[in-house]
């Protein structure tokens, strides 16, 4: 049985929010000139999937800043989280699309890019903003999205360290 479209929202929501922070960190301690980026995988003949309905009507975002979607985006949702923004929606393009998309994005510089043929993120500054975004293929042409937006902290967010674990090396505790 497949997900509902809400309990896939909501992955994407928590994901992308969770991978804006964790991937904060891992560019501020990585270092570096050069982006993150993984080899493109094998082609996917996407064909294999429904035709795409109609795509959805689309909110006006033009308020989000630090926000650079494709052209072929239709935002859907807005959520707001203390500093973070999340933009969610239908885009036109398929995962592979979107991360040549990001690739080719001038005025911003890449930080993370990466796609396995039927999800795709990149992670972009601007100077000002950070922007994550995941992609995810849904239908033959188009993907769902969730871009988060946030500062751009060059020293990234300020984490509290992990408690010491106490008891048996990667033994869950009692309830867990």
């Amino acid at each position: 049985m497949l997900p509902s479209m809400d309990a896939l929202r909501r992955e994407l929501r928590l994901g992308a929010a969770g991978f804006l922070l964790a991937g904060s960190l891992l560019v501020a301690c990585a270092g570096g000139d050069q982006p993150r980026t993984a080899p493109s995988p094998p082609p996917i003949d996407y064909s294999i999937l429904a035709p795409c309905d109609a795509p959805p009507e689309a909110i006006d975002v033009r308020g989000v800043e630090g926000l650079r979607l494709p052209d072929a985006a239709f935002p859907t949702a807005i959520h707001l989280s203390g500093p973070l923004t999340q933009v969610d929606g239908f885009l036109a393009m398929t995962p592979i699309e979107a991360r040549a998309h990001y690739a080719d994005e001038t005025g911003v510089e890449v930080l993370l890019l990466e796609d396995e043929g039927f999800e795709a993120e990149a992670l972009i500054a601007d100077g000002t903003h950070r922007m994550y975004i995941v992609v995810r293929v849904i239908c033959a042409t188009g993907s769902e999205f969730a871009a988060t937006v946030g500062p751009d902290e060059a020293s990234g967010p300020t984490v509290p360290p992990r408690p010491a674990i106490t008891g048996s090396a990667g033994a869950p505790a009692a309830g867990s």
